[in-house]
């Protein structure tokens, strides 16, 4: 519950659905609940909101909530983010769903062969599956809920002592599977998501906040959303994060921070927010691809949550290890794929080859096997491209993008127009349009696509397919040195006032 920061909101909507609910089979079903049970249920209740005004701000805390949650930017910030949204349309709604249509028959049957009806037990499935339902970061709090409510009713039904035992076979057996599933996935399909701490350095970035204290690197700092509560934790006072977990506080600037962090607008926001150190967590290709290609950040260090760039004029007082060989040891292919990602991004061919040697050697197995099989297949399209066969490359990449479980979109696009450029040198005009017009319905406004789009167009003699071209070129790009080449070029053939197709 300590993830969620209105965890215990839902405890007290439990605790209060309980004792609503024995107040009701108090009155209408009296051999169900005991008055002294009642009376220390409601001084449980009690104590609970009683507790929760001793904080520093008393009720204004409450009412701070209340318009938290009712803030029309906070409103719509939840309507976008993936952890808000539900989860009806997809197998963990569809089991849900199962899950309170099985305990509704059940609730039924029990009715019928006691006359008795548990209204708190009711409700309480009842307003847990609406909430695990409609927000998918609550959607594991039906499950337990169900789990013990459907355990409460066959033990209330009288069945027979040979049913009896069917049921108690049946549990150990359901027990048995879910328990071997589960020990099955954390061994074989190891996640993010570990338990009690374990792998800790996988989520947050442990090694990177101490390079940062060793260092004494120069802040302002930037943060990405992920890290914020864990950095705020191990630098501050020394540093204060960019961004944490919480919405609250960064309203005003979150739309700016989440274009930024899925890539666009590097050059601005760079600018004007200042920052001299940025940690980016692993999983941010695109953001990590601004840094690197930028002329105005160098990386420092890197671990296996995130990298971290500091100004180029900056000096940087301690070289870390940043060989592949430090990653021997991790258990996580979610990890690896992100560090693989990451050393292609940087070019750095070789240490890609290590990590994808790490992958098959621990993780070769299962639905395992595509991953590992698409990511070789992308680091044979990089070490093509490296070697000039951008056929080759392109190939490779086109399957992947169509049909592979990765992507990436950027070489792709370096391929074909390289390509181009090479047939476009030999003047096979034909062959040079059709690479630099693949280009185009993956990046529609890419300037040198559309520009030679528009010139070989205008050698092949298509004049619709030329105007089409240089005419978006023009509007999209006016300030652009090559404006007044291709108005030179539509002027010269008298095409320039020719009707739009």
């Amino acid at each position: 519950m300590g993830q969620y920061p209105w965890g215990f909101i839902f405890g007290l909507i439990f605790i209060t659905i309980i004792f609503i609910g024995e107040i009701i089979n108090f009155y209408f079903s009296p051999t169900y609940v005991k008055k002294i049970p009642l009376f220390y249920l409601f001084l449980i209740l009690i104590t609970c909101y009683t507790v929760l005004f001793i904080n520093p701000y008393g009720y204004q805390y409450f009412v701070s909530l209340y318009r938290y949650a009712t803030d029309p930017l906070y409103v719509s910030h939840t309507k976008v983010v993936i952890a808000y949204k539900g989860v009806i349309k997809g197998q963990w709604g569809y089991l849900l769903i199962i899950m309170i249509i099985t305990f509704i028959l059940l609730f039924l049957y029990h009715f019928i062969k006691s006359r008795k009806v548990d209204i708190g037990l009711l409700l309480l499935n009842i307003t847990f599956f609406i909430i695990s339902i409609k927000y998918r970061r609550s959607s594991y709090f039906y499950p337990i809920i169900w789990y013990f409510s459907i355990f409460y009713l066959i033990s209330q039904i009288k069945f027979s002592q040979k049913t009896n035992w069917y049921i108690i076979l049946a549990s150990l057996f359901s027990f048995f599977i879910i328990g071997t599933w589960s020990v099955y996935f954390a061994i074989y399909y190891p996640r993010f998501g570990t338990r009690f701490g374990y792998g800790i350095s996988y989520y947050f970035p442990e090694k990177e906040a101490t390079f940062i204290k060793k260092c004494k690197l120069e802040g302002p700092i930037f943060n990405t959303y992920g890290i914020g509560g864990y950095l705020a934790w191990r630098i501050y006072p020394e540093y204060k994060v960019f961004i944490d977990g919480r919405f609250g506080p960064y309203a005003n600037i979150f739309p700016k921070y989440r274009r930024f962090e899925l890539g666009y607008d590097f050059t601005k926001f760079t600018q004007k927010y200042k920052f001299k150190t940025a940690v980016i967590e692993l999983k941010f290709q695109k953001l990590l691809t601004n840094f690197i290609n930028s002329d105005m950040w160098k990386l420092a260090y890197f671990d296996k949550s995130s990298a971290i760039f500091v100004y180029r004029s900056l000096p940087l007082k301690n070289k870390e290890d940043l060989t592949p060989r430090r990653f021997e040891n991790v258990k996580n292919m979610g990890i690896l794929r992100n560090l693989f990602a990451f050393y292609l991004n940087k070019k750095d061919i070789e240490g890609s080859s290590y990590i994808l040697e790490l992958m098959k050697r621990r993780f070769y197995y299962g639905k395992y096997k595509r991953y590992i099989n698409d990511n070789a297949l992308l680091l044979e399209a990089y070490l093509a491209f490296k070697d000039g066969h951008y056929e080759k490359a392109i190939n490779n990449l086109e399957y992947l993008k169509d049909k592979g479980t990765i992507k990436d979109i950027s070489l792709l696009v370096e391929s074909y127009y390289l390509t181009a450029m090479r047939a476009f040198e030999k003047d096979d005009f034909s062959e040079a349009l059709i690479y630099i017009e693949r280009i185009l319905p993956i990046q529609p406004n890419h300037p040198d696509a559309l520009y030679y789009a528009g010139l070989l167009s205008y050698f092949k003699g298509d004049k619709v397919k030329t105007l089409k071209y240089f005419r978006k070129f023009i509007s999209l790009y006016p300030d652009n040195p090559l404006v007044a080449e291709i108005k030179q070029i539509l002027i010269h053939y008298n095409i320039e006032n020719s009707p739009e197709e």
